[in-house]
């Protein structure tokens, strides 16, 4: 279908609007649903997304529930042991930490007495290929494919015409999302920003911009990995890198996608020290350098750590007054006006101290990304940053 057709579509379609709520609970609230009103139903859709017909998942008496153990929705025998997990993605992004953390995981290994299924809107994510180890996968076009040809075929005289077309809805619904979110593209020659009144009018719009940044995430991983002989690990929570013993993680490079303030972010850390790390932010028109430390590491006053770390960094990293041709942090886009302005300057009246922050213990500078830069043009920056933080590691 034509973009225009789709949107119309979603527009037109109670179920696209009574799940805007709640994008995933809605998903496993409609498996549910399929449950209660016919159980070999649910069944024979779930075994054409596991790939097979399974003994240990389906015992003779079987039911399903809801957040149990946490659970989005699985299925559980007689006496309530869990024999599948049903994990839905729709607006977050799979995450193999979070996956690994379910309660039938000993040792980071699955239970081998339960099988796991993942559905998700978006085909591509972070370590996808050491999730599916463990997960079979579906998207959702796939579950649509499946639930057209059983209520058509199998089914066809065993629903009345009111399930039928809730039926239909919502494969006509799941169908168009993932065709909007299949448009969503990434490759070198893509335009970074993508602004349209559409998915705002939609309300998809934290739908676009997380699945778009996971997959900036994705590809750049892969080309940090290939361009400079390192490592990714998709994981940037402070506790990970910063945590006991980490000295040996010195020039790790952490990457991952999220969410803030309803716009994308992408960003790479590179740890320098135990307690220091060197920061690329990109998110809505900014590009930052940052800087971000440990909390036992930093003083309480972020002044004082903007004297200690600015200086401390002889990357070049901050600029500690208006544009030096012998100091350039940043580069400029292709399109970026010159002479580039770095936000915030500490040598201009009324603008600061040269930083912004978020607490004590992550300070930042910012460049414009300008209107039609290329995500490939993003993505050479990072690569060229990256750079100079491993000389200065040397």
């Amino acid at each position: 279908m034509a973009k225009k057709t789709v949107i119309e579509a979603l527009k037109k379609s109670p179920m696209f609007q009574l799940s805007l709520s709640s994008k995933e609970l809605f998903h496993s609230n409609f498996l549910y649903w399929i449950w209660n009103i016919s159980p070999a139903l649910f069944k024979d859709i779930i075994n054409e997304l596991l790939g097979h017909n399974s003994s240990k998942t389906w015992p003779d008496k079987y039911s399903v529930k809801r957040e149990y153990n946490n659970y989005d929705l699985c299925v559980v025998d007689s006496i309530d042991t869990v024999k599948l997990v049903i994990e839905n993605k729709v607006k977050s992004i799979p995450n193999l930490k979070q996956l690994k953390a379910y309660k039938n995981y000993e040792d980071g290994k699955k239970n081998n007495d339960v099988e796991y299924l993942l559905l998700s809107l978006t085909d591509d994510f972070p370590e996808k290929q050491e999730i599916t180890k463990e997960w079979s996968f579906a998207n959702y076009r796939r579950l649509s494919e499946v639930i057209r040809e059983l209520i058509s075929g199998k089914y066809s005289s065993k629903l009345d015409a009111y399930q039928k077309s809730i039926f239909r809805d919502y494969c006509t619904f799941i169908d168009c999302l993932h065709q909007i979110q299949s448009e969503w593209r990434i490759n070198e020659f893509t335009p970074y920003r993508i602004e349209s009144d559409d998915y705002k009018e939609l309300r998809i719009n934290d739908l676009k911009e997380k699945i778009r940044f996971s997959k900036m995430c994705v590809m750049l991983g892969a080309i940090i990995e290939q361009e400079l002989k390192k490592t990714v690990d998709y994981n940037t929570e402070r506790a990970h890198i910063f945590g006991d013993n980490n000295k040996d993680n010195i020039g790790q490079i952490f990457i991952n996608s999220g969410m803030t303030r309803s716009q994308g972010l992408l960003e790479i850390k590179i740890l320098v020290k135990s307690a220091v790390a060197l920061v690329i932010q990109i998110q809505g028109n900014q590009y930052r350098h940052c800087i971000e430390f440990a909390l036992s590491k930093s003083y309480k006053d972020d002044k004082k750590n903007w004297e200690k770390y600015s200086v401390d960094q002889s990357t070049g990293w901050y600029i500690r007054s208006h544009i030096d041709k012998n100091q350039a942090p940043f580069i400029a886009f292709k399109n970026s006006k010159l002479p580039l302005e770095i936000r915030p300057c500490p040598s201009r009246k009324g603008k600061g101290d040269g930083y912004n922050k978020y607490g004590n213990e992550f300070l930042y500078q910012s460049i414009i990304i300008p209107e039609g830069t290329l995500v490939g043009e993003i993505f050479n920056m990072v690569i060229y940053d990256c750079k100079r933080i491993f000389e200065h590691i040397s």
